[in-house]
Protein backbone atom coordinates (compact mmCIF):
# COMPACT_ATOMS: atom_id res chain seq x y z
CA UNK A 1 0.00 0.00 0.00
CA UNK A 2 1.69 3.36 -0.95
CA UNK A 3 1.42 6.16 1.69
CA UNK A 4 3.00 9.14 0.06
CA UNK A 5 1.33 11.25 -2.70
CA UNK A 6 3.88 11.78 -5.75
CA UNK A 7 4.50 15.33 -4.31
CA UNK A 8 5.73 13.54 -1.01
CA UNK A 9 7.65 11.37 -2.57
CA UNK A 10 9.40 13.85 -4.38
CA UNK A 11 9.94 16.35 -1.58
CA UNK A 12 11.71 13.73 0.14
CA UNK A 13 13.73 12.59 -2.53
CA UNK A 14 14.90 16.27 -3.19
CA UNK A 15 15.00 17.59 -0.04
CA UNK A 16 15.57 14.73 2.60
CA UNK A 17 12.17 14.99 4.66
CA UNK A 18 8.50 14.70 4.25
CA UNK A 19 6.20 15.29 7.15
CA UNK A 20 3.54 12.87 6.67
CA UNK A 21 0.18 13.87 9.12
CA UNK A 22 -2.48 11.22 10.30
CA UNK A 23 -0.03 8.51 9.88
CA UNK A 24 -1.82 7.46 13.41
CA UNK A 25 -5.27 7.28 14.92
CA UNK A 26 -6.26 9.94 17.49
CA UNK A 27 -6.74 6.08 19.14
CA UNK A 28 -3.47 4.59 18.92
CA UNK A 29 -2.02 8.09 19.43
CA UNK A 30 -3.55 7.38 23.33
CA UNK A 31 -2.36 3.88 23.25
CA UNK A 32 1.32 5.71 22.99
CA UNK A 33 0.17 8.22 25.80
CA UNK A 34 -1.11 5.29 28.08
CA UNK A 35 1.64 3.17 27.53
CA UNK A 36 4.02 5.54 28.71
CA UNK A 37 1.90 6.85 31.45
CA UNK A 38 2.07 3.38 32.73
CA UNK A 39 5.49 3.12 32.30
CA UNK A 40 6.18 6.37 34.56
CA UNK A 41 4.19 5.00 37.26
CA UNK A 42 5.67 1.97 37.33
CA UNK A 43 8.78 3.93 38.63
CA UNK A 44 11.56 1.86 36.66
CA UNK A 45 15.03 2.39 37.35
CA UNK A 46 17.04 0.99 34.25
CA UNK A 47 20.32 2.31 32.57
CA UNK A 48 18.15 2.91 29.16
CA UNK A 49 15.92 5.74 30.71
CA UNK A 50 16.91 9.08 32.44
CA UNK A 51 14.48 10.89 34.69
CA UNK A 52 13.65 14.26 34.75
CA UNK A 53 10.65 16.18 36.50
CA UNK A 54 8.61 13.60 37.35
CA UNK A 55 8.79 11.85 33.77
CA UNK A 56 10.92 9.80 31.69
CA UNK A 57 12.82 11.99 29.22
CA UNK A 58 15.00 9.71 27.31
CA UNK A 59 14.81 6.24 27.02
CA UNK A 60 17.73 4.83 24.84
CA UNK A 61 16.93 1.21 24.69
CA UNK A 62 13.26 1.89 23.03
CA UNK A 63 13.01 -1.52 20.93
CA UNK A 64 13.89 -3.71 23.93
CA UNK A 65 11.10 -2.74 25.81
CA UNK A 66 7.59 -5.17 26.16
CA UNK A 67 4.34 -3.36 24.88
CA UNK A 68 2.97 -0.66 22.42
CA UNK A 69 6.44 1.53 22.76
CA UNK A 70 8.62 -0.88 21.18
CA UNK A 71 5.70 -2.42 19.29
CA UNK A 72 5.34 0.65 17.16
CA UNK A 73 8.51 0.13 15.38
CA UNK A 74 7.24 -2.74 13.88
CA UNK A 75 3.70 -1.58 13.61
CA UNK A 76 2.34 -1.82 10.01
CA UNK A 77 1.83 2.05 8.73
CA UNK A 78 5.21 2.74 9.96
CA UNK A 79 6.85 -0.44 8.26
CA UNK A 80 5.17 0.02 5.06
CA UNK A 81 6.19 4.00 5.13
CA UNK A 82 9.75 3.27 5.40
CA UNK A 83 9.77 0.49 2.86
CA UNK A 84 8.41 2.61 0.69
CA UNK A 85 10.66 5.90 1.18
CA UNK A 86 14.06 3.33 0.98
CA UNK A 87 12.71 0.65 -1.67
CA UNK A 88 13.87 -2.00 -0.16
CA UNK A 89 13.82 -4.55 2.66
CA UNK A 90 14.65 -2.63 5.95
CA UNK A 91 16.37 -3.41 9.44
CA UNK A 92 14.98 -1.23 12.43
CA UNK A 93 18.54 0.36 13.64
CA UNK A 94 17.51 2.13 16.79
CA UNK A 95 14.24 3.85 18.81
CA UNK A 96 14.27 6.55 21.32
CA UNK A 97 12.07 8.26 23.07
CA UNK A 98 12.71 12.41 23.57
CA UNK A 99 10.11 14.17 26.21
CA UNK A 100 10.71 17.67 26.21
CA UNK A 101 8.72 19.87 28.86
CA UNK A 102 9.06 23.02 31.05
CA UNK A 103 11.01 20.89 33.85
CA UNK A 104 13.38 19.34 31.49
CA UNK A 105 13.67 21.74 27.80
CA UNK A 106 16.64 22.35 25.92
CA UNK A 107 17.74 23.98 22.61
CA UNK A 108 20.44 22.54 20.05
CA UNK A 109 22.08 23.66 17.03
CA UNK A 110 22.38 22.47 13.84
CA UNK A 111 23.32 19.09 13.88
CA UNK A 112 23.45 15.60 11.92
CA UNK A 113 22.61 12.39 13.12
CA UNK A 114 25.80 10.31 12.05
CA UNK A 115 25.59 8.13 15.00
CA UNK A 116 23.89 4.17 15.18
CA UNK A 117 23.60 1.68 17.91
CA UNK A 118 25.95 -0.95 17.08
CA UNK A 119 27.11 -4.62 18.12
CA UNK A 120 30.19 -2.88 19.61
CA UNK A 121 32.24 -0.19 18.53
CA UNK A 122 35.30 -0.49 16.02
CA UNK A 123 38.75 -0.04 17.11
CA UNK A 124 39.95 3.53 16.84
CA UNK A 125 36.84 4.64 17.07
CA UNK A 126 35.56 6.76 20.43
CA UNK A 127 33.88 5.53 23.15
CA UNK A 128 30.55 6.34 23.16
CA UNK A 129 27.73 4.61 25.17
CA UNK A 130 24.13 5.65 25.36
CA UNK A 131 21.63 3.91 27.74
CA UNK A 132 23.81 1.21 28.18
CA UNK A 133 24.07 0.50 24.73
CA UNK A 134 26.94 1.48 22.27
CA UNK A 135 27.16 3.64 19.46
CA UNK A 136 29.83 4.34 16.25
CA UNK A 137 29.89 7.81 14.69
CA UNK A 138 29.76 7.68 11.30
CA UNK A 139 32.81 9.37 9.18
CA UNK A 140 31.50 8.93 5.47
CA UNK A 141 28.50 8.18 3.98
CA UNK A 142 27.44 5.18 5.25
CA UNK A 143 24.10 6.50 6.52
CA UNK A 144 23.12 8.17 3.19
CA UNK A 145 20.18 5.55 2.69
CA UNK A 146 18.65 5.54 6.16
CA UNK A 147 15.53 7.34 7.55
CA UNK A 148 14.47 8.45 10.44
CA UNK A 149 11.14 8.68 11.27
CA UNK A 150 9.76 11.09 13.94
CA UNK A 151 6.19 10.51 15.26
CA UNK A 152 4.76 13.22 17.16
CA UNK A 153 2.60 12.14 20.58
CA UNK A 154 1.98 16.33 20.77
CA UNK A 155 2.16 19.58 19.15
CA UNK A 156 5.88 20.05 17.67
CA UNK A 157 5.74 23.72 16.63
CA UNK A 158 6.77 27.15 16.79
CA UNK A 159 6.70 27.20 20.30
CA UNK A 160 6.55 23.71 21.29
CA UNK A 161 10.17 22.42 20.26
CA UNK A 162 9.56 21.56 16.79
CA UNK A 163 12.56 20.37 14.65
CA UNK A 164 13.67 23.07 11.98
CA UNK A 165 15.24 21.05 9.01
CA UNK A 166 17.65 22.92 6.45
CA UNK A 167 16.49 21.17 3.05
CA UNK A 168 18.79 19.09 0.79
CA UNK A 169 21.46 19.31 3.59
CA UNK A 170 21.63 15.48 3.51
CA UNK A 171 23.99 15.23 0.62
CA UNK A 172 27.18 15.42 2.93
CA UNK A 173 28.71 14.43 5.93
CA UNK A 174 29.99 17.68 7.61
CA UNK A 175 32.62 15.82 9.81
CA UNK A 176 30.96 17.79 12.93
CA UNK A 177 29.19 20.23 15.01
CA UNK A 178 32.14 23.25 14.76
CA UNK A 179 32.41 22.59 10.93
CA UNK A 180 28.98 22.98 11.03
CA UNK A 181 27.88 25.99 13.23
CA UNK A 182 30.88 27.69 10.79
CA UNK A 183 29.09 27.28 7.71
CA UNK A 184 25.02 27.21 8.29
CA UNK A 185 25.19 28.87 11.69
CA UNK A 186 23.29 31.75 10.73
CA UNK A 187 20.58 30.06 8.50
CA UNK A 188 17.34 29.68 10.43
CA UNK A 189 16.00 26.44 8.01
CA UNK A 190 12.39 25.23 7.85
CA UNK A 191 9.84 24.52 10.26
CA UNK A 192 8.72 21.07 9.87
CA UNK A 193 5.31 21.20 11.95
CA UNK A 194 3.98 18.25 13.37
CA UNK A 195 0.67 17.18 14.67
CA UNK A 196 0.06 14.24 16.61
CA UNK A 197 0.02 11.30 15.20
CA UNK A 198 1.99 12.48 12.55
CA UNK A 199 5.71 11.60 11.19
CA UNK A 200 8.84 13.34 10.32
CA UNK A 201 10.46 11.09 7.85
CA UNK A 202 13.96 12.57 7.24
CA UNK A 203 17.49 11.16 5.74
CA UNK A 204 19.72 11.52 8.93
CA UNK A 205 22.48 13.20 7.69
CA UNK A 206 19.97 16.36 7.24
CA UNK A 207 20.87 19.50 9.22
CA UNK A 208 18.26 20.07 11.76
CA UNK A 209 18.11 22.07 14.84
CA UNK A 210 15.17 23.03 17.93
CA UNK A 211 14.55 25.75 19.65
CA UNK A 212 13.58 25.26 23.19
CA UNK A 213 9.68 25.14 24.24
CA UNK A 214 7.92 28.24 25.47
CA UNK A 215 4.58 26.97 25.57
CA UNK A 216 3.41 24.62 28.80
CA UNK A 217 2.50 21.09 28.45
CA UNK A 218 4.79 18.30 26.73
CA UNK A 219 6.28 17.40 23.04
CA UNK A 220 6.64 13.68 23.48
CA UNK A 221 8.59 12.10 20.03
CA UNK A 222 9.20 8.58 19.61
CA UNK A 223 12.12 8.77 17.00
CA UNK A 224 12.69 6.02 14.99
CA UNK A 225 15.76 4.87 13.23
CA UNK A 226 15.70 2.36 10.22
CA UNK A 227 18.45 1.20 7.85
CA UNK A 228 18.70 -0.99 4.84
CA UNK A 229 18.90 -4.70 5.55
CA UNK A 230 22.58 -4.68 4.03
CA UNK A 231 24.23 -1.56 5.57
CA UNK A 232 27.35 -2.00 5.79
CA UNK A 233 29.71 -0.58 8.67
CA UNK A 234 33.04 0.09 9.26
CA UNK A 235 34.40 -2.56 11.47
CA UNK A 236 31.58 -3.11 13.44
CA UNK A 237 28.06 -4.51 12.89
CA UNK A 238 23.91 -2.37 13.71
CA UNK A 239 23.18 -3.51 17.21
CA UNK A 240 20.95 -6.96 17.44
CA UNK A 241 17.45 -5.70 18.59
CA UNK A 242 15.40 -8.17 19.37
CA UNK A 243 12.89 -7.33 16.68
CA UNK A 244 15.56 -9.13 13.92
CA UNK A 245 16.04 -8.18 10.14
CA UNK A 246 14.95 -7.94 7.54
CA UNK A 247 12.16 -6.18 9.57
CA UNK A 248 8.67 -7.63 9.31
CA UNK A 249 5.55 -5.78 10.09
CA UNK A 250 2.77 -5.82 12.68
CA UNK A 251 -0.72 -5.44 12.23
CA UNK A 252 -1.52 -4.11 15.94
CA UNK A 253 0.18 -1.74 18.31
CA UNK A 254 -1.25 -4.18 21.07
CA UNK A 255 -0.01 -8.18 21.78
CA UNK A 256 -2.59 -10.15 20.24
Amino acid sequence: MERLTTQQRQQFDDEGYVVVDNLLSPTEVDVLRHALAELEDSNRQDECFDWQGGHIVTIHGLPLLQGALSRLAQYRPVVDLISELMGRSIQLTGAILLDKHPQHNWDIGWHQDNGIYVDHIPDGAPEDIRGGIPVYSTLAMEMAQNVSCRISLDEAGFDTGGLYVLPRSHLENYGGNDKIEERFGDHVGVLAHQEPGSALCYRPLLLHRANKMTATGRRRILHLQYGPDDLKLPGTDTYPWPQGRPLTALESLLAE
